[in-house]
């Protein structure tokens, strides 16, 4: 039989990570895969069940290529028959969201009405999606992961997508002594207790336990991991230079042989001019992303 085949969504600049951990890629574009196999639903922004794939130029065509598709049939007679709940079809052009007319809508529609599935255009339990990408493909497919997972973050939490990767990069393991020097919301510390085991995970935050220089000195041990979003100087006046350098200063200090340090960056902080005055810190990944719209880079550095 043949394994269901999946399409997702994720933060562009982490393609390697993706294609690291799936072990069937069928296609892999900037922010978008197509794959078959286990994967970890919390790397992804989004993850589809895939229904079918069409060659299109818009959304209207990708509509009337799904109304056109006799092989829906027997796919969505599959899902209906497990569900007993609502659902809407929603579209996107290259992330835009976009409407389609209503008679092709009710069409649609039409495909998925049975005893089990009804339409609920407002509130409904699932979504079924048809996705228009760039490279002149139509995706379509029933939405399998949360639709709500980065509501009610906290002002200026990280999404638990990028804590995710953020955790997934220091290499995670039930011997970790795990440290998150600017916590603010804790979001990091948080995904790591559901990363896995560890030894000591420890969240601390300027504001709450103090600068992260004093903190370190009530360490009689060391740390193997550190993994944190220091302030990019955006929002408070901070003076960046002598902050990432004490900081680094202390990484150097506090971690182990070989310890983690997985940063997360402005692109507009020189961190690699910063990390030549820190000669034991070695940059092993570096990964261009965007965080809130803004250029950001995470760095996996190792201490040698």
């Amino acid at each position: 039989m043949k394994s269901q085949q999946y399409f997702a969504t994720f933060i562009p600049g982490i393609g390697e990570i993706v294609i690291d951990q799936l072990s069937d890629v069928i296609e892999l574009q900037e922010g978008f895969v197509v794959f078959s196999g286990e994967f970890s639903m919390q790397m992804y922004n989004n993850v589809y069940l895939l229904l079918g794939k069409y060659k299109i130029n818009s959304v209207e065509e990708l509509a009337k290529n799904i109304l056109n598709d006799k092989s829906l049939k027997d796919k969505i007679r599959l899902i209906s028959s497990e569900r007993h709940r609502s659902y809407r079809i929603r579209f996107s052009d290259k992330n835009i969201a976009k409407g389609i007319r209503g008679d092709l809508l009710e069409k649609l529609e039409e495909l998925f009405i049975d005893k089990a599935f009804r339409v609920d255009r407002t509130s409904p339990d699932d979504e079924i999606f048809g996705l228009v990408r760039d490279n002149g493909y139509g995706y379509f497919g029933l939405r399998i992961s949360p639709s709500d997972s980065n509501k009610n973050l906290a002002k200026g939490e990280l999404r638990p997508q990028l804590t995710w990767i953020l955790c997934h990069l220091s290499e995670p393991n039930k011997e970790d002594i795990f440290w998150d020097p600017f916590a603010g919301s804790g979001a990091i510390a948080r995904m790591r207790v559901n990363v896995g085991l560890s030894k000591k995970i420890m969240s601390t935050d300027i504001i709450k336990e103090g600068d992260f220089g004093e903190v370190s000195k009530k360490f009689d041990f060391k740390v193997n991991k550190i993994v944190t979003d220091p302030p990019w100087g955006i929002y408070e006046k901070v003076d960046i230079e002598n902050l990432y350098n004490r900081f680094l200063s202390i990484c150097e200090k506090i971690l182990d042989n070989n310890g983690v340090l997985i940063i997360l960056v402005s692109r507009f902080i020189n961190l690699e001019e910063l990390l030549s005055q820190h000669k034991n810190l070695k940059i092993l990944k570096v990964f261009k992303i965007l965080v809130s719209g803004k250029p950001a880079s995470i760095y996996k550095i190792v201490l040698k």
